[in-house]
């Protein structure tokens, strides 16, 4: 990018301009001539019998040699900690020709500042390489007022950018206020870079290889897109001690986050003592496209003392498409309150083919979700293959989902299934008015559910339009709830059940010492299980206190085992059994082939 034509006369060509060693340097006198504009500087301007006056920090050195280049472009980012280039400007900083301002500590020549620039566009094109060395750089600070557009084009930056900032201590801050267009291409960011950007209308940031870090105060953006392209290596954010997190958007319109191929994102908290406070308003739409996340997401929060607050507010859509998610390891440690809050019109999480899924809460004392009135929420696990959720000391586990129109969990093929809840203080689940619920789990290999010590367990589905769920082929069904003090389900109106068990091979429920267990249903209007094939059906209450079954008003029942193989139940010192059918319009028990039913009441 050179100035289009040989070196001037007049021009000192051994005069580079090198740094110079104190605050202030010897700046020679030799004038050069008018030099012509360089090719895409200064275009749609009008067209003139002179050349386009410049900035000072503009002026062309009136040469093509790399020093005077590289200082002039180190002049027009305002980072250049040297005198302006070694010859007469025509607007002289003030003090004279020979005089340069101190600034940053560092003896640079600080340049005027631009209120109002209409436009400001700087094209590299085929640039071979770019160094600016800033040395001990305290602080650089860039305020350039109301900027109308300012377009950094790099063309074919073959060689690289390289930014030697040395110890960079303060940091690079960049104040715009009232940017209309900002398109950034970065390459590779070292460092770090902090943008206050106030009321920014649109903001482009590709960021190629991102290393290190990026702080962002958005305040009203009204778009942002963030493409961060191949980033193959990883993203690593570590906080450390950080008393608190805090990103606010206010009234953020479009939020837009490609990531391409990401290779790894590990996202590590340690101790996060205040808490992580995420407020977006009211966000119209947020699409987070993962695309192939190979190697892993890694969230690990530490001690989160305080917890995370998640208030959507009016969420209007929100898309989550993981493509073939290798492994999700989510390590919450003391994890005390979350709670998600708002109305979420759609949730739908397409995990596609998800091989792991780890999540250790440890001591999670409260984990409450309220989502409100939930149109429609769908999962789609594609084939998982192993999910491990070990929630250790839960204290108390709440759902609330108010109006729950619809909610479809397609799991297929599920390989392994494992949940450890230690000791369950107490599970709330109220759905309220769930018109449908649909789960598929295709090929179930295994379902492993150790309660041990669950406090209650409470499931209130109120009026419960249908709900269906196909097993498919279930290899083993395995549920140890140890000691429950109780268990209550209350479904209310349910007006359509239908399990279809397909190829159920072996189901195996060991209560131990059941307390109370009460199961009122209210109407029941149909229930039709059909089992299928099942070849194994084992049941062991042993100490079973209280079962109390109200059913009410069942209209229909129907129960086809097809070919069962074994029956087995083991109820030995059964206390007491309570059951009071009501009106029970209809039951139809259609066995088949029952190959052997064997019951061992015991002391009934």
């Amino acid at each position: 990018m050179g100035s289009g034509g040989p070196p001037s006369e007049g021009v000192n060509q051994g005069d580079t301009g090198q740094l110079g060693g104190g605050g202030s340097c010897p700046c020679p006198t030799t004038t050069a001539p008018t030099p012509s504009p360089a090719p895409g500087w200064g275009r749609g301007l009008p067209p003139s019998s002179a050349p386009p006056r410049l900035p000072p920090h503009q002026e062309e050195a009136g040469g093509a040699g790399g020093g005077q280049l590289s200082q002039r472009l180190q002049a027009e980012a305002g980072r250049t900690p040297t005198c302006p280039p070694q010859q007469q400007h025509r607007g002289q900083p003030p003090g004279g020709p020979h005089h340069c301002q101190p600034w940053g500590g560092g003896g640079g020549w600080l340049p005027p500042r631009q209120e109002h620039l209409g436009g400001l566009r700087l094209d590299i094109g085929d640039l071979c390489s770019l160094e600016v060395d800033t040395g001990h750089l305290c602080g650089l600070q860039l305020y350039v007022g109301h900027l109308h557009g300012f377009e950094l084009d790099a063309g074919h930056l073959f060689h690289g950018l390289e930014l030697d900032v040395g110890h960079l201590f303060h940091g690079l801050e960049l104040n715009v206020g009232h940017l209309r267009g900002l398109e950034l291409s970065v390459g590779h960011l070292l460092h770090g870079l902090r943008l206050g950007v106030g009321h920014l209308h649109g903001l482009e940031l590709g960021v190629g290889h991102l290393l290190h870090g990026l702080e962002l105060d958005v305040g009203h953006l009204h778009g942002l897109y963030l493409d961060v392209g191949h980033l193959y290596y990883s993203l690593e954010l570590d906080i450390g001690h950080l008393h608190g997190l805090f990103l606010d958007v206010g009234h953020l319109h479009g939020l837009k986050l490609d990531t391409g191929h990401l290779r790894g994102l590990k996202l590590d908290v340690g101790h996060l003592f205040h808490g992580l406070e995420l407020g977006v308003g009211h966000l119209h739409g947020l699409e987070l496209d993962v695309g192939h996340l190979f190697h892993g997401l890694e969230l690990d929060i530490g001690h989160l003392l305080h917890g995370p607050e998640l208030d959507v507010g009016h969420l209007h859509h929100f898309v989550t498409g993981a493509g073939h998610f290798s492994g999700l390891e989510m390590v919450t440690g003391h994890l005390h309150h979350l709670r998600i809050v708002g109305h979420l019109r759609d949730l739908e999480m397409d995990v596609g083919h998800l091989h792991h899924l780890v999540m250790d809460t440890g001591y999670l004392s409260v984990l409450e979700m309220d989502v409100g009135h939930l149109c429609g929420l769908e999962m789609d696990a594609g084939q998982l293959s192993d999910l491990e959720m070990d929630a250790g000391h839960l204290g108390g586990l709440v759902t609330h989902t108010g109006h729950l129109s619809s909610l479809e969990v397609d799991i297929c093929h599920l390989c392994g299934l494992g949940m450890d809840v230690g000791h369950l203080s107490g599970l709330q689940l109220d759905s309220c008015h769930l018109c449908l619920l649909k789960m598929d789990t295709g090929h179930l290999y295994s379902l492993v559910m150790d309660v041990r010590h669950l406090g209650g367990l409470e499931v209130d589905i109120g009026h419960l339009r249908g709900l269906e769920m196909d097993v498919g082929h279930l290899c083993g069904f395995k549920m140890d709830v140890g000691h429950l003090s109780g268990f209550e389900m209350d479904v209310g109106h349910l007006c359509g059940l239908q399990l279809d068990g397909g190829h159920l091979h072996g189901l195996e429920l060991d209560v131990g010492h059941l307390r109370g267990f009460q199961m009122d249903t209210g109407h029941l209007h149909g229930l039709q299980m059909d089992t299928g094939h099942l070849r194994g059906l084992k049941m062991d209450v042993r100490h079973l206190c209280d079962l109390q079954m109200d059913i009410g008003h069942l209209r229909g029942l129907q129960m086809d085992m097809g070919h069962l193989c074994s029956l087995q139940t083991d109820i030995r010192n059964l206390c007491g059994l309570e059951r009071d059918t009501g009106d029970l319009c209809g039951l139809q028990l259609d066995v088949g082939h029952l190959g052997g039913l064997e019951m061992d009441a015991g002391h009934l």
